[in-house]
């Protein structure tokens, strides 16, 4: 929890270690979902940081369709103060609207005036609007058409601004009139639509109609004729922690997208601040309509180049996450909204906001962000990586117990001549204490460890990698191979090193092939083993020091010293229950400095080259494969200047033949003498020799015709 994860489903935080690409919303996830309107063009005005807006008495129907197309509300907080809560693009809104006029009261204006008919925000058509009745008149009694004549209705639409825009055929000027929206005045707004979007800006285009119908007009395209009052320029600044939490992406291998609402040129700046989209390289950013038009061929060519989607919508989501599967990407998928649904349910691992989230995106994610930001997903990442490691560390671990014990116990029951089970060098109580550290605690020490920022530098996980690494599966090997052969020595050659002979005078002693003090001294040199081999299971990749970082996991080291200070006692006090005896100070250093051999073979092992303790038949091919592309190109080489020969030969004769009148018995002096072939090298040079001499022959002939002659090679 302290790392804002709420996680739903517990297989999401494992398959978060492999994902390799996150489809990330913008709004609240990258920014901080905390907007303000800074620039604009209104009512023939263009304001800014230094030029405010100038309100005037026109500017009511302005304020006016602020206050009615919009969800958010006035509230008092717990600390008193008054602020708007809702939709943060409409909050920001009333803030500015409040800052034109201080007696502006939003929910006063909306009880005042009756509401005709209301068109929520919509994906697909890029804006919302409100019809409301202003004549004064009470509201009619049949809303069964929503034309009503005789009646004034304002129809007050708010939406992405080159969308508004290009419904509207009108502009509410300075004086309250209304003037055409002619060609050179359309181009103005349209650069200043573009220059706040280069400046990182939500760009929101606000325009009007008044008729005697409460339809919605948006529907009608270019020909809606609205009335536009102008645009405005809203700023959601970046979280300050996105930029990092990108780049640390990047280096894990993880592809960050941004599927956003925006105008395409916002998207691209905001993505280029993140490090989401980088202009050199062969990135692609792409508007939501243009991309339902590509075929399915193009959207499987274009996905892994895609860094932005622009103006994008539920279904464009929904289908890029698809796209992405098909190349066998784990995607994650953030969302908010009731319709981000679909998507986060299709995509591998689907993050919900907890603070914008709907609880229909919630129910359909695996981990809901409780602080709704983008830093949270890479907490997930990291998370997802330390405990597919920590599994990893605890089944490299639990595989060398069984497979030694199994070993160990299967060679010294083979090899007693009596074939006596009581010549077991581990009892049952034994085997049972080796499962109990083998499985529970085991357990707790290597799959607790806390997820470290280092596995962020590492490939992401593939679907079908397994388990064990080439590293780990050949250092099990190794450690199995020599923890037996070690046990076995101590057993059958430790006697006197240990000084733990039969007792002629102990019953038991007489059953087994050796006295209960020596299979003492081999269980505690078993289990020491084991315990420092644990240490050695800490790590997945060769390091000359596995104790690094074992300070800072202390359940690690607690539930370790528990095992060891079980052990002792078990020994000393365990008796006939655990068939052990106590061992003097001599054999207990013994046994603890054999059990700490596993260290030291972990350590010369690391210290091999990487090819050998990786993949050994990585190194061997690669021999093999050199090896054998040399005598194929020596080959190549034979068969080439044979076929130089034969042409040549063809066309002026062999070596032996000098009916040509050229002079060639130096060329067969070449030859090694003696029952010996040739080397291939020797023969090649032969041949080229042979074609040069016959070069020269043709020389010669052409000049014989002149009375010139060019001598043979020496």
């Amino acid at each position: 929890m302290k790392d804002n994860n709420l996680v739903r489903r517990l297989d999401a935080c494992e398959t978060m270690g492999g994902a390799t690409t996150i489809c990330s919303d913008k709004t609240g996830t990258l920014t901080q979902n905390k907007m303000t309107v800074i620039r604009g063009w209104l009512l023939g005005q263009e304001f800014g940081p230094d030029s405010p807006f100038h309100a005037t008495a026109h500017a009511s129907p302005l304020l006016q369709g602020i206050a009615i197309n919009s969800t958010a509300s006035l509230t008092t907080g717990d600390d008193g103060n008054a602020r708007f809560v809702g939709n943060k693009t409409e909050c920001a809104l009333l803030e500015f609207a409040t800052s034109l006029d201080k007696s502006f009261d939003a929910d006063e204006l909306r009880h005042s005036l009756p509401t005709a008919a209301v068109y929520a925000f919509s994906s697909e058509r890029k804006n919302m609007a409100t019809s409301i009745f202003t004549d004064g008149k009470p509201l009619p009694d049949n809303f069964d058409t929503p034309s009503f004549p005789d009646r004034e209705i304002t129809f007050h639409v708010k939406g992405a601004s080159e969308v508004v825009l290009s419904m509207c055929g009108s502009v509410l000027q300075a004086d309250g009139s209304v003037g055409v929206l002619d060609g050179p005045l359309r181009e103005t707004l349209t650069q200043h639509i573009q220059s706040m979007a280069e400046d990182s800006l939500r760009t929101l285009a606000i325009a009007y109609k008044t008729s005697d119908s409460a339809r919605d007009w948006t529907l009608d395209g270019e020909d809606a004729g609205l009335v536009i009052f102008g645009i405005v320029g809203i700023r959601d600044p970046l979280r300050p922690d996105v930029p990092d939490a990108v780049a640390k992406c990047q280096r894990a291998g993880i592809v960050v997208r941004m599927l956003t609402g925006d105008n395409i040129i916002t998207a691209k700046h905001i993505a280029e601040a993140c490090g989401i989209y980088d202009p050199a390289a062969d990135h692609i950013c792409m508007e939501g309509p243009q991309f339902r038009e590509l075929s399915r061929e193009e959207l499987d060519r274009i996905a892994p180049k895609l860094r932005v989607m622009a103006r994008c919508s539920p279904t464009d989501k929904l289908t890029l996450v698809a796209a992405l599967q098909r190349h066998r990407e784990v995607v994650a998928v953030t969302g908010d909204g009731v319709n981000d649904g679909p998507a986060l349910k299709k995509a591998d691992v689907g993050f919900s906001m907890g603070i914008a989230g709907t609880d229909v995106a919630k129910e359909a994610s695996a981990i809901v962000l409780l602080d709704d930001s983008f830093a949270s997903v890479v907490s997930a990442v990291r998370w997802g990586r330390g405990v597919f490691d920590n599994v990893r560390k605890f089944l490299q671990f639990q595989l060398t117990v069984n497979f030694t014990a199994i070993l160990f116990l299967f060679i010294v029951i083979i090899a007693d001549p009596d074939g006596r089970a009581e010549s077991a060098p581990l009892k049952s109580v034994q085997l049972l204490w080796v499962n109990l550290i083998m499985d529970t605690l085991a357990a707790v020490a290597l799959a607790t460890e806390t997820a470290k920022e280092t596995v962020l530098l590492n490939k992401p996980y593939d679907k079908n990698e397994p388990l064990l690494t080439a590293y780990s599966a050949r250092r099990m090997i190794m450690q199995v191979v020599m923890q037996t052969a070690t046990f076995l020595v101590v057993l059958y050659a430790g006697e006197d090193w240990f000084s733990s002979h039969k007792d002629p005078l102990s019953a038991d002693d007489q059953e087994a092939q050796f006295g209960r003090e020596h299979y003492t001294v081999a269980f505690n040199v078993f289990v020491f083993s084991q315990l420092f081999n644990e240490i050695n299971s800490r790590k997945l990749k060769p390091a000359l020091n596995v104790f690094k970082g074992l300070g800072s996991h202390q359940l690690f080291v607690v539930v370790w010293v528990f095992a060891f200070a079980v052990q002792v006692m078990l020994v000393t006090f365990g008796g006939s229950f655990s068939k052990t005896t106590p061992l003097s100070i001599y054999q207990w250093l013994g046994c603890v400095g054999v059990g700490m051999l596993p260290l030291v073979w972990t350590f010369l092992w690391n210290l091999l080259p990487r090819w050998f303790i990786y993949d050994p038949s990585v190194f061997i091919s690669g021999i093999m494969t050199r090896f054998f592309s040399g005598k194929k190109r020596i080959a190549a080489a034979e068969n080439s200047s044979s076929d130089l020969l034969r042409d040549t030969e063809e066309a002026f004769g062999s070596p032996d033949d000098d009916s040509n009148g050229v002079a060639l018995h130096d060329v067969n002096t070449l030859a090694v003498p003696g029952p010996r072939a040739p080397r291939p090298s020797v023969e090649i040079w032969q041949h080229a020799r042979w074609a040069t001499v016959t070069q020269i022959g043709v020389v010669n002939e052409i000049k014989a015709q002149t009375g010139h002659r060019t001598n043979g090679l020496a």
